[in-house]
């Protein structure tokens, strides 16, 4: 299920964020509309965890993102 992601800095560029049923992924959409997937195999289990604690609290997931996992998803989807 999609949560609307809180964006309680009003600077974000996320959208809605998705954790997977077992807890081992998290799907991130930003406003572009493009779907970025992070797993424990890219970037790994300690950075989707933090990742999951940061989208439930509502800030500073995107700047975690820029500063600590960039490019390293596991897969993308560009909205059409």
């Amino acid at each position: 299920m999609e949560i609307k992601y809180q964006n309680k800095s009003k600077k974000s560029s996320i959208d809605t964020y998705e954790i997977a049923d077992k807890g081992d992924s998290l799907a991130i959409t930003f406003n572009s509309g493009a779907t970025y997937v992070y797993d424990h195999t890219k970037p790994g289990k300690e950075q989707v965890d933090k990742m999951k604690e940061l989208a439930a609290a509502g800030e500073g997931l995107g700047s975690y993102i820029k500063k600590n996992v960039n490019k390293n998803f596991a897969s993308f989807f560009k909205a059409q």
